[in-house]
């Protein structure tokens, strides 16, 4: 049955209204919970739904995957944090070998999946090569949008989505790494890199001019934003200056038009720590601390346990996972640093195993 109402729908060209009914729950982003703008929107589409828009994000993948830009590393096969980090980490190593300081912006969309304009999302897809057959099934999958909000128990009245892509699907980030796939056609001089919607310009800094060259693309970068009506949240965007330099720094103030953009000792990028050295000793610092805290969270609540194998799971996906994420990129080559996060691990099996 499910066969054939795909099957009904592709030639029809049609995605059924009921399907496009998603439920939302907000989970937190950090500990201050009253502020909603502090909170990560989950969609829950329907379940046909999804299985009908994996079957259809797989024959569009096969033919448009290769369209998408080489510095998108976002929902894609082989791509994610660790391929985007370890090119990046690979060129800061060259240059700050050499002698060199790479500048880079940090930049964030303003809700970007929520804020996809249809008429040029359908603009673009067309540019790309998708047939009017295509585009009218996309039509009627992107209008008509629903949600409803479930939290804490209590349900809000369904609102209309007159803009954006579905979350939580496999067809909304494929559509919405093919709008922003052209977001560096007008950046010349400077280096891009993405994962979905975080973007980072980078630039190697030899001189003042470098600087001017690195904020004309950020000019270029800010004009596309506002053409393709995806605004930066300009507080959220900042600078940084990766140098083993003690003296002669080339100091620039980057600006977002009128605004000054704040330059920071460190970032954290792709939830990595990066500090201005590349040294990583805020990040190993930060991996220890939290493995500790979840460690003591588990040795209280875990006393009465009796099966090893529960023990081991919980030791998994609580604790290894966090000092796993991100490894490649931060392993530390001090022994020091290495025997203090391993004994993270000897201390588990001492009580548990």
């Amino acid at each position: 049955m499910n066969v054939y109402i795909f099957n009904l729908c592709r030639v029809a060209k049609v995605y059924p209204h009921r399907w496009n009914l998603a439920k939302v729950t907000p989970v937190p982003k950090i500990e201050l919970t009253e502020e909603i703008s502090n909170h990560r929107p989950i969609a829950l589409p329907s379940i046909p739904g999804k299985i009908f828009e994996s079957v259809i994000y797989s024959q569009i993948y096969k033919k448009m995957g290769s369209k998408i830009v080489d510095y998108q590393h976002g929902f894609r096969p082989r791509r994610g944090v660790h391929t985007n980090m370890a090119e990046f980490n690979q060129y800061l190593s060259e240059q700050l070998d050499k002698g060199a300081q790479v500048d880079v912006v940090y930049t964030d969309f303003q809700k970007a999946f929520d804020k996809v304009n249809h008429v040029r999302l359908l603009r673009k897809l067309k540019t790309l090569g998708f047939s009017s057959e295509t585009i009218d099934f996309f039509q009627s999958y992107l209008t008509g949008r629903r949600q409803y909000v479930l939290y804490g128990g209590m349900k809000s009245h369904v609102f209309q989505c007159p803009s954006g892509v579905g979350q939580g699907s496999d067809l909304g980030p494929l559509l919405f790494s093919l709008f922003i796939n052209d977001i560096g056609d007008p950046v010349e001089r400077s280096k891009l890199l993405l994962y979905a919607d975080d973007l980072k310009m980078y630039r190697t800094i030899e001189c003042v001019t470098d600087c001017e060259g690195l904020q004309d693309d950020l000019n270029k970068l800010v004009e596309w934003s506002e053409k393709n009506r995806l605004p930066l949240n300009v507080d959220k965007c900042e600078t940084i200056t990766y140098t083993r330099k003690t003296i002669n720094v080339i100091e620039y103030t980057y600006r977002v038009k009128d605004v000054q953009l704040e330059k920071r000792g460190w970032v954290k990028d792709l939830g990595i720590k990066m500090d201005e050295g590349i040294t990583y000793k805020l990040q190993t610092s930060e991996v220890r601390s939290k493995a500790k805290r979840l460690m003591g969270f588990l040795i209280r609540n875990s006393r009465n346990f009796k099966n090893v194998d529960t023990f081991l799971t919980l030791y998994f996906t609580l604790v290894r996972s966090n000092l796993e994420y991100g490894a490649l990129i931060w392993n530390p080559i001090a022994a020091t640093v290495s025997n203090k996060i391993e004994a993270i691990q000897k201390s588990f099996c001492k009580v548990f195993i």
